[in-house]
Order: C-alpha cells, then sequence, then structure tokens
C-alpha cells in the first residue's frame, strides 16, 4: 500500500499488491516468504520479477500466522491462532501441524 489505511491482499507488482498487517518473514536465494497476520496467508515476494503472490493453501489452513522460517524444503509457520506450529509443504500445496513425540 501507500499509506496506513491502504491495505488488502492482492497479488501483483508494486503499487497493485497489497499486504495486511505482514510480520514474520523468511528470506531465501531470490525470494521472501512473508507471514500476511490479518490475511490469514503467507506470501511470496519473488525478488527477480518483483510480483508478490500468494501461496495457495487449503481453506482456512493458517490463522493469523505470526512468523515463517524455511528449514528443509519446507516452512514451518507460527500458526497463532491455532496455538501450534504448521509446517508447510508449497510443491504438494499441504499445511499440517507439526507433531510432536514426546519421550517417555
Amino acid at each position: 500500500g501507500t499509506g496506513l489505511f491502504d491495505f488488502g491482499q492482492v497479488d501483483g507488482k508494486y503499487p497493485k499488491a497489497l499486504l495486511q498487517h505482514a510480520q514474520g518473514l523468511d528470506a531465501q536465494e531470490g525470494r521472501i516468504v512473508v507471514a500476511d497476520t490479518y490475511n490469514n496467508a503467507l506470501r511470496l515476494y519473488d525478488t527477480g520479477t518483483k510480483t508478490l503472490s500468494t501461496i495457495k493453501l487449503p481453506k482456512d489452513a493458517l490463522a493469523e500466522p505470526g512468523d515463517v522460517m524455511h528449514l528443509n524444503g519446507k516452512l514451518f509457520v507460527a500458526d497463532s491462532t491455532h496455538n501450534r506450529i504448521t509446517v508447510v509443504d508449497e510443491k504438494a500445496g499441504t499445511a499440517e501441524p507439526l507433531a510432536l513425540h514426546m519421550a517417555k
């Protein structure tokens, strides 16, 4: 956006592209993944084409994502309102809660 109240979820190039309350980000070679909190989405900024897009995920996969980290080919998302870490596989288009196994 161009001002405090210019926000939304629009893919494209600046000034058309819009985010809403972007919080965490993860920079990788040629791309930046952004936790777009109030859009309940992960957004991808391609530094080569200077284009913002939305990572396609199942409906309601994320609820107010606050941060994101790329590790071993997956995205680990602080999925705030779901109170969990969600593991996103961009290639498969999946988002699953991180499974924790407690040792006895």
